[in-house]
């Protein structure tokens, strides 16, 4: 009994970071917040596509097929998702405000690093095709055309970069359910 496969090359190369930006891919939103989402892109991240599908854990991991997020020249940045050609990261809560280095880290070796601006907020909006991604509290269906919103619907509207919290956010971990967090006065 023999096993054969067809596999790919290997990875020789290390991340090449092209731009960095606030998650909701708006490339004019290059300003992060602590405690935020932001994508690297660029290439060579990872040779296969993965995301915390299915994860059960307590933290996110600062390590994902692979690659690794150092922010500000020190702190591990908790991955969300890797790709050949992007990487979805938190902003590590501490992070100082300013320009700060980000360098992305594959099995081949640290790649170069790139830059982003963190501010106090920088607030961002998720969206697609269609417009802001907001969703009804009632069945959390989208709203959309098709399904608008009505008088007294409580509204759910993805968004990052809001901020640190009334109750302090913790660096990947998720936001408790009880009680809610709320940002400090952050206007959208």
């Amino acid at each position: 009994g023999a096993v054969r496969a067809q596999l790919a090359a290997a990875s020789v190369e290390t991340p090449v970071v092209g731009a960095i930006i606030s998650a909701v891919s708006d490339p004019a939103l290059m300003t992060v917040a602590p405690g935020g989402l932001m994508t690297i892109f660029g290439s060579s991240f990872a040779k296969v596509a993965t995301d915390l599908a299915g994860w059960t854990g307590d933290s996110v991991p600062t390590s994902l097929n692979g690659v690794k997020v150092t922010f500000g020249g020190g702190r591990d940045a908790p991955v969300l998702a890797v790709s050949p050609t992007h990487v979805v990261v938190q902003v590590p809560v501490n992070a100082a405000g300013g320009p700060q280095p980000v360098m992305v880290t594959n099995s081949n070796g640290p790649g170069s690093t790139g830059t982003v601006t963190v501010a106090a907020a920088a607030p961002a909006l998720w969206f697609d095709g269609v417009g802001g991604l907001v969703l009804k509290n009632a069945d959390f269906s989208l709203i959309r055309p098709a399904n608008p919103a009505a008088a007294g619907d409580i509204l759910l509207i993805y968004s990052t970069g809001l901020g640190q919290t009334t109750q302090p956010q913790q660096t990947g971990k998720p936001a408790p359910q009880s009680p809610f967090a709320e940002t400090g006065g952050v206007n959208v």
